[in-house]
């Protein structure tokens, strides 16, 4: 916690030290400006002087301060990733979430992590998973490591801690340590029974009537924190192909632990056109959403609206 506050303190401390040095600049540029133009301020001259002269130069300084002040978010966006790196012991390249939700509302997960060592001294990490929302408890689960997974001169191994029906608290053994630059690629599977994922719209409005639904919008959703340094995330969610689901973007961004929009974020993605849209492969309907540089501290969503009860339960009678 306290190198986290550390990465936090010397981003603030370079902000405010950039800050200062571009408020001295525009207030000595005021101070000589209107110290020269006093000498004569009740004249026709002046006030052509001012015209011609000074409102460019405002003008400049402005975009000068506005440009300051993004290479200063950048920098320090940057200074904050290179330090949790450094203070966690490593870094991931590619995150890739896949869903595969069964008729039935049960699924199965794969991830494949992507990560970079930071550090001669990495010997493990933890792997942290549970399920947000209201009605994500009491769901059996069982979690394992997949054999393609491997490490530069290293062995991986898994070990699960504690794995009970609300989450799963795994580690990551690496032997030897995992050294500085050196990669691994682990695949993490969970399998989860009947009833993690809603499948009709009544059972989401009844949810939502009764105040236990994590948003008041009606729709089933996978979040997908970022904790940790990351280049690239991709959630895939994988339906059956007769499985209609509905939706405008078919993804949202929050903060941490929060319905709450992140609008910089969302907009960004939709800018960039990285808004998921169902495409049918074979016999799966997929809805992918991909992100470069997600943000440490936010949640990316992939939403759905689930079919009405009849509709469902004609797709379970084929």
């Amino acid at each position: 916690m306290n190198g986290i506050l550390r990465v936090l303190w010397d981003g603030v401390l370079n902000k405010l030290k950039s800050l200062m040095t571009l408020s001295a600049l525009l207030f000595g540029s005021l101070v000589t400006f209107f110290g020269w133009i006093s000498t004569f301020i009740c004249s026709n001259e002046a006030i052509k002087i001012f015209l011609i002269i000074y409102s460019p130069i405002s003008v400049i300084i402005i975009l000068i301060l506005i440009q300051a002040i993004i290479e200063d978010k950048k920098e320090y966006n940057n200074l904050l990733k290179k330090n949790l790196a450094d203070y966690h012991g490593y870094e991931y390249d590619y995150i890739e979430v896949e869903i595969n939700i069964k008729i039935d509302g049960s699924s199965i997960n794969k991830t494949i992590y992507e990560m970079i060592s930071k550090s001669d001294s990495l010997n493990s990490k933890e792997h942290f998973s549970f399920f947000i929302g209201c009605a994500k408890a009491n769901i059996n689960n069982e979690i394992s490591l997949g054999s393609d997974s491997k490490a530069e001169d290293s062995d991986i191994s898994f070990q699960n801690i504690n794995v009970n029906k609300h989450l799963c608290l795994s580690k990551l053994l690496f032997s030897p340590n995992l050294k500085t630059g050196k990669r691994a690629t682990y695949i993490i599977t969970q399998k989860i029974e009947k009833g993690v994922y809603l499948m009709t719209l009544e059972e989401i409005l009844k949810k939502i009537a009764k105040g236990e639904w994590a948003t008041k919008e009606p729709c089933e959703a996978h979040r997908q924190r970022v904790k940790y340094p990351l280049k690239k995330l991709v959630c895939k969610i994988i339906f059956p192909k007769e499985y209609k689901i509905k939706g405008e973007h078919f993804f949202d961004v929050t903060f941490l632990n929060s319905c709450s929009r992140h609008e910089e974020e969302y907009n960004r993605l939709i800018k960039n056109n990285s808004c998921p849209t169902p495409e049918i492969v074979g016999d799966n309907k997929i809805v992918t959403l991909t992100v470069d540089h997600p943000k440490i501290g936010l949640e990316y969503w992939v939403k759905w609206q689930p079919p009405p009860r009849e509709e469902y339960q004609k797709i379970l009678q084929k």
